[in-house]
């Protein structure tokens, strides 16, 4: 370490002398952080001051977890199920929040270096559409600070300070969320080109909205001029509104955008319209819904606030809640009116049923409804994942009727022909085919219905690549209803969901070769082998190469097993085409001969293998008889 009266000491005399001293001075820091084989030696106490030091080996050591906790069963799982609103501690079982949490320990600046890469990685994830990996940093924030307040409470007062790095910047977070996004209260003009207090937090960007009409020409295509949850025309829509140097606006956004918490916010927008619905409320009248949609917005830029770096509270949802919140709010009543249980033969155009010529102005008004619903679930994302809500909320209530009309709103935005769109869509493919499962197998809902039709043949088919997972749920969805399908429908569905998933199933293998060969590259060098990606990464529903290696790629078919090649093979023969392979398409042909091949090959080693024990033991005999 530079001190020649220490060279002739054990080195574990240092290192106990560092571990009793609060600061360790930076030119010991300095050779700590270079010299790796001591540096692994350290007390937490010391490392976490190395980290602190050396910013370059921090993020070299963390920045494995981050990739590794995108592809952990459990974030996988929170971030693709839309009816779980709370995360059932999954960060007690995840390896990558364990490492990160003792790499924390006590030290602020290590907490909010870590928080920064979470930010950086968000910020620079190139996907015009968040998908379930991108969101991973978001929820590895969020589950971050919680395992941090976790260790606290369960080591009482002595062991507080280890939440301090966490609680200290994120004590205030919901106070500080309430002073700039008020659920009611009056709030006065403010004409000021300066930012405004927290008491007075009323910035708005034009950066949250394409559209930049006053709130005075909303109030009077609705034929009513009056504040909006008690604020101004002016303030309300963000005439001459302030950007906020406030960078918490972002990080508040991240743990809005964690993925359960949006998936709550939605099912919260969605219940409120509906008690709207039941209680013959405006969405204007309710000064909750405008909270909730203003949350939603800010969850929604928050990558864009990071990249733009302008931190501003979103604006006063007024003209929305005239229009397009309106406008579902009558289909959701007209839904209420007509639909009986389980009716999913007859299909509703939204709102404009049956009218003849004396209601052809009416027709026109309901048809520019809908328009407007088409065109702001194809512009904004808290509309989509709102109605995606509304959607499953529908459904699993029996009213097939409103649920239609919901999905044919998808369909006419024709969001979906967008490729780059589909990974967005994971959460919502994947609790559809789950909800279809459960009213299938409670004879709720039949394959040959008009609403199935829909569902799976135009929409499901079109989002099973948005993850591997959505790809097995779809494929157990038709495992339950195969022997009420016909046969060349079945094919049709099979050879579909194979050419649409070729590339990423292609993707994944290739890459898992590649991993595997660094794998065992690395088990024989020493000084690799340490910086390897640990072993649970290869596990679970999906893996990818550790950022270590500087070279990650999306991998949605990866995993230690393929389980959607097993329920092909049961889909075949349960679904009676193993005697019918003329029906099949050229994509399952293609499949199911590469399934036998890899089957062969199996039998062929596990039959080798059970041959060269058997050598083994006959040389084993014949020694021990010589």
């Amino acid at each position: 370490m530079g001190v020649r009266e220490l060279q002739q000491v054990p080195i574990e005399v240092p290192i106990e002398v560092m571990s009793c001293m609060s600061h360790v001075p930076a030119p010991y820091l300095k050779q700590l952080a270079e010299d790796r084989e001591v540096f692994n030696e350290l007390p937490a106490a010391v490392k976490q001051q190395v980290y602190e030091y050396d910013r370059n080996l921090l993020q070299q050591d963390a920045v494995q977890y981050i990739a590794a906790y995108k592809y952990e069963l459990g974030t996988i799982l929170a971030a693709l199920n839309m009816s779980q609103f709370v995360r059932l501690r999954p960060r007690l079982g995840s390896e990558a929040i364990k490492q990160l949490r003792e790499m924390v320990g006590s030290s602020s600046k290590v907490y909010s270096h870590l928080v920064e890469l979470c930010e950086v990685r968000l910020k620079e994830s190139p996907s015009p559409y968040l998908g379930s990996k991108e969101l991973s940093y978001c929820a590895l924030r969020t589950q971050l600070l919680m395992a941090l307040h976790d260790c606290s409470q369960r080591a009482g007062v002595g062991g507080a300070k280890a939440a301090a790095g966490g609680s200290r910047a994120e004590r205030d977070f919901f106070s500080r969320v309430r002073e700039s996004l008020p659920l009611s209260g009056s709030v006065k003009r403010q004409r000021t080109s300066g930012s405004l207090g927290p008491q007075q937090g009323r910035n708005r960007a034009a950066v949250y909205d394409s559209d930049s009409d006053d709130a005075e020409e909303a109030a009077a295509a609705a034929g009513e001029q009056r504040d909006y949850d008690g604020l101004d025309a002016e303030d309300a829509c963000g005439a001459n509104a302030a950007h906020s140097q406030d960078k918490w606006l972002a990080e508040a956004g991240m743990v809005l955008r964690d993925p359960p918490a949006m998936h709550m916010l939605a099912a919260e927008v969605a219940d409120t319209l509906h008690r709207c619905m039941l209680q013959r409320q405006l969405p204007c009248n309710v000064p909750q819904l405008s909270w909730l949609l203003r949350l939603m917005q800010l969850g929604v830029a928050a990558r864009n606030s990071l990249r733009e770096s302008r931190f501003v509270t979103p604006p006063h949802p007024a003209r929305d809640l005239h229009g397009v919140w309106a406008e579902l709010l009558v289909l959701l009543a007209e839904g209420e009116m007509e639909a009986q249980p389980w009716e999913q033969e007859r299909q509703r155009p939204h709102r404009a049923a049956a009218l003849g010529n004396d209601g052809q102005q009416q027709q026109q008004q309901q048809q520019r409804g809908w328009q407007l619903l088409v065109n702001e679930y194809r512009r904004q994302e808290v509309v989509r994942r709102v109605v995606q809500a509304l959607l499953l909320d529908r459904l699993a209530n029996a009213d097939l009727l409103t649920a239609r009309s919901l999905l044919q709103l998808l369909l006419d935005s024709k969001h979906l022909a967008s490729p780059a769109a589909v990974p967005e869509y994971a959460p919502f493919a994947y609790s559809l085919a789950s909800l279809l499962q459960e009213l299938v197998k409670s004879r709720g809902l039949s394959a040959r219905s008009a609403f199935w039709g829909a569902a799976v043949g135009e929409v499901l088919l079109a989002l099973v690549d948005a993850d591997s997972q959505v790809h097995i749920e779809v494929l157990r969805l038709l495992l339950g209803v195969c022997k009420e399908l016909p046969p060349a429908t079945l094919a049709r569905y099979l050879g579909h969901m194979l050419a649409a998933t070729a590339a990423s199933r292609a993707r994944a293998s290739s890459q898992k070769k590649k991993f595997a060969s660094i794998s065992s590259a690395a088990a024989s060098h020493a000084a690799f082998a340490h910086h390897g990606v640990p072993g649970y990464i290869a596990g679970g529903a999906a893996s990818e190469w550790s950022d270590g290696f500087r070279t990650v790629r999306s991998l949605k078919y990866g995993g230690s097993s393929d389980g959607y090649s097993e329920l092909y093979r049961k889909l075949v023969v349960v679904g009676g085409l193993s005697d019918k392979q003329e029906l099949w398409p050229a994509e399952l042909k293609q499949y199911m001969q590469e399934l036998e091949e890899r089957r062969q090959q199996e039998e062929a080693a596990r039959h080798a293998q059970q041959q060269a024990a058997r050598d083994d033991e006959q040389q084993a005999g014949d020694g021990d008889l010589f």
